[in-house]
C-alpha cells in the first residue's frame, strides 16, 4: 500500500480493484482539502475512517461557505462510492465549474 489512507477510495478498501476511478476519488479528496483545510474522511480511528470512506458521507464545513456551489457540486460528484457512477476525467473537463471561468 502506497499513499495516504485518508485518500484511498472505497473500491480499494473493499478490494474491488484499482483502475482510473481511484484517481478521480483522490482528486475529489484534494479539492475538498483545498476548501476545507482537512481531509474529507479524517479520523484518528482507522476503522471509523474506513467506514466514513465506504459510506462516502462528505460534510462541507463553514470554511467552504465561500466556495462556489459549482465547485462543491464537482467535489460531490468526484467522491461517489460507486466507481462506475463517479465522474470520468472527460466528465470533469466538461463540468460547469471548469467551464465557468
Amino acid at each position: 500500500m502506497i499513499g495516504n489512507a485518508e485518500y484511498q477510495p472505497p473500491d480499494i478498501i473493499t478490494n474491488q480493484g484499482f483502475s482510473s476511478p481511484v484517481d478521480i476519488w483522490a482528486l475529489g479528496c484534494i479539492f475538498f482539502f483545498l476548501i476545507e483545510g482537512r481531509s474529507p474522511f479524517a479520523d484518528s480511528n482507522t476503522m471509523k475512517m474506513n467506514m466514513k470512506i465506504r459510506q462516502g458521507s462528505v460534510e462541507f464545513g463553514e470554511k467552504s461557505n465561500k466556495a462556489s456551489p459549482k465547485f462543491k457540486d464537482l467535489i460531490s460528484k468526484l467522491l461517489v462510492v460507486d466507481p462506475s457512477a463517479r465522474l470520468t476525467a472527460a466528465d470533469v473537463l466538461t463540468h460547469p465549474w471548469i467551464n465557468s471561468a
